[in-house]
Order: structure tokens, then C-alpha cells, then sequence
């Protein structure tokens, strides 16, 4: 079972937060209206969770940055880096940050407001491990105009335990959009909180049916060798 939550701000462009009810509990969720400047863009939404049966607990939040205000946009970068530094649990950031980071020269040719976001070593981008654009800005020849970044998956104050990486996903003709498609491509983050339960997965039951049925055969072996040589029955 999974809760959505819609954003309030953004006007017909809002965001969504979607989680699995069965893993976690919500303890709170809250919109940031501070960085939504007179209610001209969208303001972050945040959720507090809990793992199930576990005293781990996390922020989850959504952003999507300006993007035709480059003041705007470099303002809400210092915020959330001010905001994630006054928390004492992890953060997770998601979204449409609009830093435009070039898939062969990022790092040195993106927005200042990575950097703004990033400063003093709060945030950490997790990087995927090959970059593609995930926005596609069509051409009329049927292309799209930049070759960019604009979806990250940002970490705070995660614990040192915790297994992260990241992956920009693609499907066949995903780009350019039509009306069938989204102009952006999924981003999957993945965060293995070690300490928190494992999930009762149908993979994982079947993999250990799988190893008590193997250690039984052993057992019985074992057994009928045990009884071969004390030349008695067993049971």
C-alpha cells in the first residue's frame, strides 16, 4: 500500500511525494513556504520517517528549483544547505535542481547553485556512475538542445554505515518527448540503511526456503552415512 502527499505550491506544477506504507511510518511532512519567495515557485516538501520495526528515522524531501530566476534559484541552494545543516537525522533530496551540469564538463561547467548547495561539505551529490542528460529540451530537427543534468539525488548527514549510489534510467525512445513521455528521465536512488530490518521480500523468503531445503538433504546425508557405519536403521 502506498499514501501520496501533493504539494500545495507550484500552481498546476507541483510535487508529489509517494511512499510504501508496508517499510515505513510517517511522523511528519511539512512544505518549506520559506524558500517559495511570495509563493512564485514551488516550496520543498519534506517527510519524516520511520523504518518499521526500527529506530531508524530519515527526511525525505523533493525539491524543483527555479529555473528562469537564476537569483531565485542560487537563494533556495543556500537554504537547503543552512536547512540540512541544522538537522540531526539523514536527509534525502531529490529533484529538478536546474544545474545544468554538463555531461562531459561538468565540473567545471555547471550552476553555481550546486556549489552553493553543496557548501561546507553538507551535501553530497550521489553521483551516478555514468552521466547522461535527463532532460531533453527539443529541437525542431527532432533533437534535444542541451547535452545536461538537471536531476540529482543529494545526501545529508547520512550515516557512515549506509551503502548509496545512483542511476540515470532510460527506456527506448525516451527522448525526444512526445506527448506520450515525460521531458525528463527517472533518476533511481538507492540507500541500503544498514541497522534498519531487512524488507520480507518474496526474493529473500524463497532464497532461504531454498537454503533449509539444501541444508536438509545435507542432514540426511549425513545421517544415512552415520547409519551405514553403525550398520543401524534411522528414523
Amino acid at each position: 500500500d502506498f499514501e501520496t502527499f501533493l504539494g500545495t505550491t507550484g500552481g498546476n506544477d507541483r510535487l508529489m511525494l509517494i511512499y510504501n506504507t508496508d517499510e515505513l511510518d510517517l511522523i511528519n511532512i511539512e512544505e518549506l513556504d520559506e524558500m517559495n519567495f511570495q509563493g512564485t515557485g514551488r516550496a520543498p516538501l519534506v517527510a519524516e520517517f520511520q523504518v518499521k520495526d526500527s529506530e531508524t528515522t530519515f527526511f525525505f524531501m523533493v525539491n524543483h528549483l527555479f529555473r528562469g530566476n537564476a537569483t531565485k534559484r542560487h537563494s533556495q541552494s543556500r537554504m537547503l544547505n543552512e536547512w540540512m545543516e541544522l538537522q540531526d537525522k539523514p536527509v534525502i533530496a531529490v529533484g529538478d535542481y536546474n544545474y545544468d551540469w554538463d555531461v562531459e564538463g561538468g565540473d567545471d561547467d555547471h550552476d553555481i547553485g550546486y556549489d552553493l548547495l553543496i557548501a561546507g561539505d553538507i551535501v553530497t551529490w550521489i553521483r551516478p556512475e555514468t552521466l547522461i542528460r535527463t532532460q531533453c529540451s527539443a529541437t525542431s530537427s527532432g533533437g534535444c538542445r542541451y547535452n545536461s543534468v538537471l536531476d540529482f539525488v543529494f545526501g545529508s548527514n547520512l550515516p557512515e554505515n549506509w551503502e548509496t549510489n545512483s542511476k540515470i534510467l532510460t527506456q527506448p525512445n525516451d527522448f525526444p518527448d512526445d506527448f506520450r513521455t515525460s521531458d525528463h528521465r527517472m533518476v533511481l536512488g538507492e540507500f541500503v540503511m544498514k541497522g534498519a530490518p531487512i524488507t520480507d521480500c518474496g526474493l529473500v523468503k524463497e532464497e532461504l526456503k531454498l537454503r533449509i531445503e539444501n541444508i536438509e538433504k545435507e542432514l540426511n546425508a549425513l545421517k544415512r552415512l552415520l547409519a551405514d557405519l553403525e550398520g543401524v536403521a534411522i528414523n
